[in-house]
């Protein structure tokens, strides 16, 4: 991460559970489309005539919104899942977000 950038994860996690859980998210959508979202989101990057990537910048928000979408693809092909986990540490209890991947 570099300097001056916030740990942008738990944000992450926090949305990804929302969006998983929404109504209006139907994984049969994503799976009839030939383009996957963390493909259409490298080709914002991605100078169609030439192919080259210029001004490729790197930040926490940027990777965050990179792994999301491999995180959503991953979920909507059924390789893995999203879900809330207890824990403890020095007697203080508090919820984690696990992505468990699933045995194919």
């Amino acid at each position: 991460m570099a300097d001056g950038d916030a740990d942008y994860s738990p944000k992450i996690a926090r949305n990804l559970q929302e969006i998983f859980q929404s109504d209006r998210f139907v994984t049969q959508c994503f799976k009839e489309r030939n383009l996957k979202i963390s493909q259409a989101l490298c080709l914002l990057w991605h100078n169609q005539t030439s192919g080259e990537v210029p001004g490729r910048k790197s930040s926490a928000p940027l990777y965050g919104n990179v792994t999301a979408a491999v995180i959503i693809d991953l979920f909507v092909l059924g390789k893995l899942n999203i879900a809330e986990a207890r824990r403890s540490c020095l007697g203080i209890k508090y919820k984690t977000t696990v992505l468990e991947v699933r045995e194919i």
